[in-house]
């Protein structure tokens, strides 16, 4: 079997289904003694996460209910990266292709907010609106309304094995976003245990 030479995110990561789809993940390969013996798995996540958190100002008159089955979009993202190199459990990344577009994200229980939290994966690259104005997160609200987190003369950076979350608390007129950048699994690798046949 050749290895791949890409991998690419679902564009609708809305079902749990396609959001753990679109989680490259890898094992380094670890010696074994013997058949039954368990095997140490240190996985890695190779990709970005953004979680983006709804947040409502009731002193504007958006409310909490309004929140309930938001549409979220991260838009202007490339949905493939190179793989240059997969040996051994070990993935090495290179450049993202693809047309740029929309990647619809779900509430899916991987953020602490399960009420109003919403996850998905894109594969690292940069967002370049150092020239221009370019849309990023959209929030579609189940009974009318919609607000666009814009980026303007600044090149958002989406760096492998980080989590990105933005917070958007939406008033009646606007919103407001902070931010914050952690390592994705909280700088530990992912363990788990595997048998050979």
């Amino acid at each position: 079997n050749s290895s791949p030479t890409s991998f690419s995110v679902k564009i609708d990561q809305s079902d749990i289904k396609d959001y753990r789809k679109s989680d490259l993940m890898c094992a380094a390969k670890s010696s074994n003694a013997k058949a039954n013996d368990p095997i140490e798995l240190r996985f890695k996540h190779k990709l970005s996460k953004i979680e983006v958190i709804l947040n409502a100002d009731a002193t504007s008159g958006v409310t909490v209910a309004q929140l309930a089955n938001a549409t979220v979009k991260i838009k202007n993202v490339l949905p493939t990266i190179a793989l240059t190199s997969v040996s051994d459990g070990i993935i090495d990344l290179g450049s993202p292709s693809g047309t740029a577009g929309d990647i619809t994200i779900g509430k899916n229980g991987t953020t602490p907010d399960a009420t109003n939290g919403y996850a998905g994966i894109i594969v690292p690259q940069n967002i370049d609106a150092s020239t221009s104005t370019k849309d990023f997160i959209n929030v579609t609200l189940a009974g009318g309304g919609s607000y666009t987190y814009k980026i303007t003369n600044t090149t958002l950076r989406f760096e492998p094995e980080k989590k990105y979350k933005y917070t958007l608390t939406l008033t009646s007129g606007s919103l407001t976003v902070t931010s914050e950048i952690t390592q994705w699994g909280n700088g530990k690798d992912e363990t788990g245990n595997a048998f050979l046949d």
